[in-house]
């Protein structure tokens, strides 16, 4: 990533109201092994018990995201329980041969979605994926191209960020490659949390802008 945008970033991120954080972990009341997740979970969350959808506490509850889920070819994702290194309930894409799966976190008109950690799991072999975090008009806040996991009886793989907001953001997870264990990577405990930008910050992200712009030029 582009160190001096990251820098940028966090100089924004600084100057955020407190955040309310949501953890997804994909914990829902009579889902079965392969069975779609449903699109609604995690969708405005303001308790950690929603009807059939159950959620980690992580500091507060995001009322103003919406989440969506989605195969690369826009297919929905499923859902398992276990098998993926030690993680309990993951969600994942499940033909054969895709070439990955995305999250996209969607903030109301004055809020900022901040995208906090996430792990993710493998059921077979070690493999090597790729992993990206883009804004709503494609900016790249994030990205690591060559992110190992373990096979299925290590441990999961952990990504913590700092920094990475915008109105809009999507996850992306790269399997291209894998061709029949494309489905064996899984996603969980997604940490997410939603902000309010404090009076000053709307010139801070014109200058990130400024910079990103000058750096490519």
């Amino acid at each position: 990533m582009n160190m001096q945008f990251a820098a940028a970033i966090a100089v924004c991120a600084g100057s955020f109201g407190l955040a309310q954080a949501t953890d997804l972990i994909f914990d829902i009341d009579g889902i079965s092994n392969g069975n779609v997740l449903d699109d609604g979970y995690g969708d405005r969350v303001t308790a950690l018990v929603d009807g059939d959808f159950r959620y980690g506490a992580a500091g507060g509850f995001t009322p103003n995201i919406v989440v969506d889920y989605r195969g690369v070819g826009g297919n929905e994702l499923s859902w398992w329980d276990q098998g993926y290194n030690a993680l309990q309930g993951v969600i994942y894409n499940e033909p054969e041969g895709a070439n990955g799966f995305e999250v996209e976190f969607t903030a109301d008109s004055g809020w900022l979605v901040s995208l906090d950690s996430f792990d993710l799991g493998n059921f077979g072999g070690p493999e090597t994926i790729g992993i990206s975090v883009v804004d709503g008009v494609g900016n790249v806040l994030f990205e690591d191209a060559a992110f190992g996991l373990e096979a299925a009886s290590g441990s999961s793989g952990n990504i913590a960020l700092t920094g990475v907001q915008a109105q809009s953001l999507t996850l992306r997870i790269d399997t291209t490659g894998l061709g029949g264990s494309s489905d064996n990577i899984g996603l969980d405990n997604i940490v997410f949390s939603q902000v309010v930008p404090s009076p000053g910050a709307g010139g801070l992200l014109l200058a990130a802008g400024v910079l990103v712009g000058r750096r490519r030029r």
